[in-house]
């Protein structure tokens, strides 16, 4: 593993150029590359989904709660009594928008502890060539995962997990084994919740040949 890069809580960060300027200056002389990656909010997709679908229904609901209220006949003939049903579906929509609200929130809640760590140096970093890469099917069902210098790391698209997780198969950065790359992460309490906050490219050592596969001491990392 590598040394922590210590960032300066006062400097600015606007985006990947910002960070790359900010590197430079504090690696000590390390071999730079191109920045893949730097921790960004990211709103889950279904939870912005589920946050929409509630008012959408509730507006549906009281339109057709009031044309009950409305029309209690129809040809001199009592209307079945729906509008305690349509009670029902509106506080379960009630119900279900507040549960979404409160998903966004505890998702930005762990993003700003993720970034405040960050910003404040308390991560690690490790550098070398990617091995054991397991991509993640279109289609989900399976995390993608790879180890470098015997860390592991797991992730997936289909997971609202702060931190890099984007797979291979949906565009992501990290494309199998072979791969030098310097990895900043964020140490988690099992073997599958490490959190990846940086991904950088940086020139591979001179005279060093890259691993197309995985050594004794990274499969370690999956047992």
């Amino acid at each position: 593993m590598g040394e922590p890069l210590q960032r300066d809580l006062a400097a600015p960060r606007e985006g990947s150029a910002c960070l790359r300027g900010f590197l430079r200056e504090t690696t000590g002389g390390k071999r730079m590359g191109n920045m893949l990656y730097d921790l960004h909010f990211e709103l889950d997709a279904m939870l912005v989904v589920l946050f929409i679908m509630p008012p959408v229904a509730l507006f549906i609901l009281w339109r057709s709660f009031r044309r009950l209220k409305d029309q209690q006949t129809d040809n001199g003939k009592a209307r079945p009594r729906l509008w305690p049903i349509c009670a029902i579906l509106i506080c379960a929509a009630v119900i279900f928008e507040a549960c979404a609200i409160t998903s966004l929130i505890s998702q930005y809640r762990q993003y700003d502890h993720i970034e405040r760590a960050w910003r404040s140096g308390q991560y690690e970093t490790v550098e070398g060539y990617v091995e054991f890469f397991s991509p993640m099917p279109y289609a989900g069902h399976a995390y993608e995962s790879f180890v470098i210098d015997g860390v592991a790391f797991y992730y997936s698209d289909f997971s609202s997990t702060v931190g890099y997780h984007n797979a291979r198969s949906h565009g992501g950065v990290i494309t199998g084994n072979g791969q030098y790359l310097r990895i900043g992460y964020i140490p988690g309490d099992g073997v599958k919740d490490n959190i990846i906050v940086s991904i950088e490219a940086p020139p591979a050592p001179e005279g060093e040949a890259a691993k197309s596969g995985g050594s004794a001491f990274g499969a370690a990392a999956f047992s």
